[in-house]
C-alpha cells in the first residue's frame, strides 16, 4: 500500500489535518497551493493479473477536469477517471473509490497513479485524499473481533469492532440457533457499518451470531468470536415528566407518552 510516502512539498499538495477521513492527516490541494499532481510510489506490477487501487476523496466545488486520476503504463500517464465524474461522488463529502486494473500494459515493474489538479485554482476549490491503497494481492479481511449481542423485544442488536482493511467493503452476519454451527446469513447487501440489528425473532428462543468481513474482491474472513442473546417481552420504560395540578377537589395528572410499540395502557 502507498499511504504517507509522497513529497510533502511546499507549494502543491500538502499533508493536512483539519478533515481526514481516518487518522491524522491527509493529502490537499486548495487554491492556496500551486496546482499540480500529487504521485504516488512506484508499484512492481509485473507478472501479476490485475491491480487493485481504491481511496476516499473529497472534492469541494470543483468542475470538470479539475481533479484527474491517471495511471502510469511504463511511458505514458493515461487518463482514467474524472473524479466529480465517479459514481460515488457528491460534493463537499467523502467518497469511496475502487476499482480493479485487468489491462496488461499496465503490469509494469514501474506502475504508479497520479492525482493531477494542475487545472484547479477556483477561490473555493478544494481536493482531498486520503486512505490509498495500491495492491497486486488481494488478501482475506481479518476476522471481525469484539461481536457482542444484546436482547430486546422480538430483536437483538449486534455490535462489533470495526475493521481496518483499506479495501473493506462491508460484513455479512450470520445467526443460528444451535450453539457453533448451522450459521445462515441473514443480511441481503453487505453491511456497512460495523452494528445490526436482527428483526422479527422469536421471543425466548436463543440466537447464536457472528460475523464476517469482506474486501472489494469478495475475499471474506473467519467467523468473528460467537455471542448470543435471548429477545424478550422487556417491561416498559417508566414513564418520565410526571406533573402534577392542582384543581377544586381534584388533581389532574399529565407525563410524556412511552413509545413502546406493544403499550398496552398506564
Amino acid at each position: 500500500p502507498w499511504d504517507d510516502n509522497w513529497n510533502l512539498g511546499t507549494t502543491t499538495w500538502i499533508q493536512d489535518s483539519a478533515k481526514p477521513h481516518t487518522g491524522t492527516y491527509n493529502a490537499r490541494i486548495s487554491n492556496a497551493q500551486t496546482p499540480g499532481d500529487l504521485t504516488s510510489d512506484d508499484l512492481d506490477s509485473a507478472g501479476t493479473s490485475i491491480i487493485y487501487v481504491s481511496f476516499w476523496f473529497n472534492l469541494k466545488s470543483l468542475d470538470v477536469d479539475d481533479c484527474v486520476l491517471q495511471i502510469y503504463n511504463g511511458s505514458d500517464w493515461i487518463t482514467w477517471y474524472d473524479l466529480i465524474n465517479y459514481p460515488t461522488y457528491a460534493n463537499n463529502v467523502w467518497c469511496q473509490f475502487n476499482e480493479e486494473i485487468i489491462d496488461s500494459q499496465y503490469f509494469k515493474g514501474n506502475f504508479k497513479i497520479r492525482f493531477d489538479a494542475s487545472a484547479l485554482g477556483g477561490s473555493t476549490e478544494e481536493a482531498n485524499i486520503d486512505d490509498v491503497l495500491i495492491s497486486t494481492f488481494d488478501s482475506t479481511p481479518a476476522a471481525p473481533t469484539g461481536l457482542v449481542a444484546t436482547l430486546g423485544d422480538t430483536e437483538v442488536s449486534l455490535d462489533w469492532n470495526d475493521n481496518s482493511e483499506g479495501d473493506l467493503d462491508g460484513y455479512n452476519v450470520y445467526r443460528s440457533t444451535t450453539q457453533g454451527s448451522g450459521y445462515a446469513k441473514i443480511n441481503g447487501s453487505l453491511v456497512a457499518t460495523s452494528d445490526y440489528i436482527d428483526t422479527g425473532l422469536t421471543n425466548d428462543v436463543t440466537y447464536y451470531y457472528v460475523v464476517t468481513a469482506v474486501d472489494f474482491g469478495s475475499n471474506e474472513s473467519d467467523y468473528s468470536n460467537e455471542d448470543s442473546a435471548t429477545p424478550t417481552d422487556l417491561p416498559p420504560a417508566a414513564p418520565i415528566g410526571l406533573v402534577a395540578t392542582d384543581g377544586d377537589e381534584e388533581v389532574t395528572l399529565n407525563w410524556d407518552d412511552n413509545t413502546e410499540g406493544d403499550l398496552d395502557g398506564y
